[in-house]
């Protein structure tokens, strides 16, 4: 008798080893009819960054050692409109500017001194500023493109782990999520906590 139940147990093992790969091959199948549906739904693509196909490097680029600009983690982005938008990129803690196709860190940045660590919200502010938040640095950051600059929005303001960042035009408020705290924060556009 114990001999029968170890060699039907065995059995069962070697069957469900066997059947393991088709399910796997089942799920993969159900996932390429799901995209399928969604080929053919009501959405339009509008484009990729980077593009999908790689580029080669030009014989510059091999030369000088330059890289072709990649996205590696990207946390956040903003799109202000069909031809910019903004993205945080949290493992090469950068702001990548993207124009008409073409991403590039831009310089006022770079040479800011601001060395991020951890960026994680950004959102539009007021005639054409940007709010992006640091959760390591506890602070939010003001990004004025047209004037090429990027300040601390107040200094004095002490944060735990800011994570998300709203503008709300109508109330002219700015919200931050304190994840360190477990709160929302409203500010004034100053940088000023309210109430």
């Amino acid at each position: 008798m114990k001999l029968f139940s170890i060699r039907y147990l065995f059995f069962i093992a070697v069957v469900v080893l066997i059947a393991t790969p088709s399910f796997s091959f089942a799920q993969d199948s159900l996932q390429s009819i799901l995209s399928h549906r969604l080929e053919r739904a009501d959405v339009q693509w509008e484009g990729q960054w980077p593009a999908a196909k790689p580029e080669k490097r030009t014989f510059w680029e091999f030369i000088s050692g330059k890289k072709k600009l990649r996205l590696t983690r990207p946390i956040s982005m903003v799109v202000p409109s069909t031809e910019s938008f903004w993205i945080l990129d949290q493992e090469a803690n950068a702001i990548l500017q993207v124009k008409k196709g073409v991403g590039k860190f831009p310089h006022f940045i770079e040479s800011s001194g601001y060395i991020f660590s951890s960026l994680v919200g950004i959102c539009e502010f007021t005639d054409g500023k940007y709010l992006v938040t640091d959760s390591y640095l506890n602070h939010v950051f003001l990004i004025d493109p047209a004037n090429k600059k990027i300040s601390v929005l107040n200094d004095s303001l002490k944060l735990t782990k800011p994570t998300g960042v709203a503008y709300n035009r109508l109330t002219r408020q700015i919200w931050v999520l304190e994840t360190g705290e477990h709160r929302i924060d409203v500010l004034d556009e100053n940088g000023r906590k309210q109430g």
